[in-house]
């Protein structure tokens, strides 16, 4: 699809719950974008740290998954836990800092 007919289907920033959650090795999100934007995210763990960073990578109108597979940016695979995934998107024109700004949970179990 083009993006002007994407555009017109999807109105609204969203982060979908992750899939499959518990999750043992891949975990899913979508990311729908209803205008272009640089998007980068990051997975946390419960002591604040962040185990994965991504982007920013300009994205244009649409859907995309964002997969993890529960291991961190050095590839080393991480204990059973409870994660968040926060999720920046913002304007690639540069007029607005921040568009949209979101997490979501991911359990991780072995």
């Amino acid at each position: 699809e083009t993006e002007s007919k994407q555009s017109s289907l999807i109105r609204d920033f969203a982060l979908s719950p992750a899939y499959p959650n518990p999750a043992t090795v891949l975990s899913t999100l979508t990311l729908q974008l209803p205008r272009p934007a640089f998007v980068q995210y990051r997975i946390i763990d419960v002591l604040g740290r962040a185990v994965v960073q991504a982007g920013p990578v300009r994205y244009g109108v649409g859907r995309y998954p964002l997969a993890w597979s529960g291991r961190d940016d050095g590839g080393v695979v991480l204990p059973t836990g409870i994660y968040i995934m926060q999720v920046e998107a913002s304007a690639c024109d540069g007029t607005d800092p921040v568009l949209w700004k979101t997490v979501q949970k991911i359990v991780r179990i072995h």
